[in-house]
């Protein structure tokens, strides 16, 4: 049994996904836009319907992803982040914020948002899980193409 989610057929050819990267733990959070977009493509999210943006740190991912949801058609955003606890309780703050944040976001826009954020407690969790076998970036891709495909059947369910 996986322990990760199973998706049944995926094709995201009529949605637009959101791209938000902190650049914060640049390396960490470049190399999970990388698989989220390669992900994307695979299932036929074509570069024009991706729009992809960056904020310097994790707590401004809430405010960037509200932008992409109130001024562009977008159906999904995933949010990357990557926050590794330090000896102090800036990384409680912070992580609470950020998952208050984008849920808030994701609720009033009604536009479907991943938690892309990485919350480790060192940078070597960081790394297994942003690169190869447990790379975090696929899944989340996916989980947007499936949220973004479910939000585009409301609208068009709505509008007949």
């Amino acid at each position: 049994m996986s322990k990760y989610a199973q998706f049944s057929e995926l094709d995201g050819s009529h949605i637009r996904i959101g791209l938000v990267r902190a650049r914060w733990n640049g390396e960490i959070t470049k190399n999970l836009e990388n698989s989220a977009g390669k992900t994307l493509q695979d299932y036929n999210v074509t570069d024009d319907r991706i729009v992809s943006t960056e904020v310097p740190g994790s707590f401004e991912l809430s405010w960037k992803t509200q932008t992409l949801a109130y001024h562009y058609d977008v159906d999904a955003i995933v949010a990357i982040g990557c926050l590794i606890q330090g000896s102090t309780p800036h990384f409680d703050y912070l992580a609470n914020a950020v998952t208050n944040g984008l849920t808030e976001v994701s609720l009033r826009t009604e536009v479907p948002v991943v938690f892309g954020v990485l919350t480790c407690l060192n940078e070597e969790q960081a790394r297994e899980r942003s690169e190869g076998e447990h790379d975090h970036g696929p899944g989340w891709a996916k989980t947007a193409i499936e949220l973004g495909s479910a939000k585009r059947e409301l609208k068009r369910e709505n509008s007949e």
